[in-house]
């Protein structure tokens, strides 16, 4: 019924596959083959069209006649193996995944699935302020100083699955992290544009990337660390690693409203009011 449709999805899949460079994809052929074991054709069809919100879950359930095929699974089962693989990407050398290599062909091939799935999900969906990002297009980001620096937080929000290990954090723990995060950015974006439609020179690269950045540092503490201490550590560490100093300077020091206003720049300022607002909203 939805053969076309299909084709596309499974293309999709093998580019991505291909582009990062798989040793069970070394080609696009080879990605291909991968997706005409018995039972994926049926399992996508069920999945489609889209028409509202995908869940892990049921991505995975797509997945797993492919996924024995490249590795065991994990004694925490997939969605929560995955979770914590994730974050091993982002903080390795954390232990969140110390087992990584045994499984970790496996976590690559949904991860990638489900990134795909997400970025067709958002094509088919209404926007949502608390779970979706409305990032600034290419021609935009060469209008400010930190385009440069912002291109790289997105390469890395892609190539780190940022996104879908949210999506997944949300289904595997009680925490709302990713409504949190995607509400400070609609906010400080709304307030951002808008001053800068009023003529305020403001830097939306900045303002978008230390906002969707901000709390990201949360995914980097270990069991039993005080996350509301240490999170502004490991959010300056990890936009340290990927050379977006500017942007983990902003995004690291979104709690400091204790300061006189003239030392913080704009974009600090409007981080620190979105960050209280959401938290005032949502309780």
């Amino acid at each position: 019924m939805h053969e076309k449709l299909i084709r596309e999805i499974n293309g999709e899949i093998a580019d991505a596959l291909l582009a990062r460079k798989l040793p069970f994809a070394p080609s696009r052929k080879a990605a291909l083959a991968l997706l005409k074991v018995p039972g994926w054709t049926e399992g996508l069809e069920q999945m489609l069209p889209i028409r509202g919100r995908l869940e892990c879950a049921h991505v995975l359930e797509l997945c797993s006649c492919v996924l024995p095929r490249l590795a065991p699974r994990p004694e925490e089962g997939w969605l929560a193996f995955c979770t914590q693989y994730a974050r091993e990407r982002m903080y390795p050398g954390q232990g969140f995944a110390p087992d990584r290599e045994e499984y970790e062909a496996g976590a690559l091939f949904f991860l990638t699935v489900l990134q795909v799935m997400l970025d067709r999900e958002r094509r088919a969906v209404p926007f949502d302020p608390l779970k979706d990002f409305q990032f600034l297009s290419s021609e935009e980001m060469g209008e400010y100083e930190c385009g440069e620096e912002y291109r790289r937080f997105l390469a890395a929000w892609r190539k780190e699955y940022i996104y879908e290990m949210m999506r997944l954090n949300a289904e595997v723990t009680p925490f709302r992290t990713l409504e949190h995060i995607a509400g400070v950015h609609y906010v400080a974006m709304t307030v951002a544009r808008g001053l800068y439609a009023a003529g305020v020179p403001i830097d939306l690269t900045l303002t978008s990337g230390a906002a969707a950045g901000h709390d990201l540092g949360k995914f980097g503490c270990k069991p039993n660390e005080r996350v509301p201490y240490l999170h502004y550590y490991y959010t300056d560490r990890y936009t340290k690693r990927f050379h977006m100093p500017v942007i983990g300077h902003i995004a690291a020091n979104h709690s400091t409203w204790d300061l006189e206003l003239e030392d913080l720049s704009i974009e600090n300022l409007i981080l620190i009011y979105a960050d209280f607002r959401v938290k005032s909203i949502r309780t």
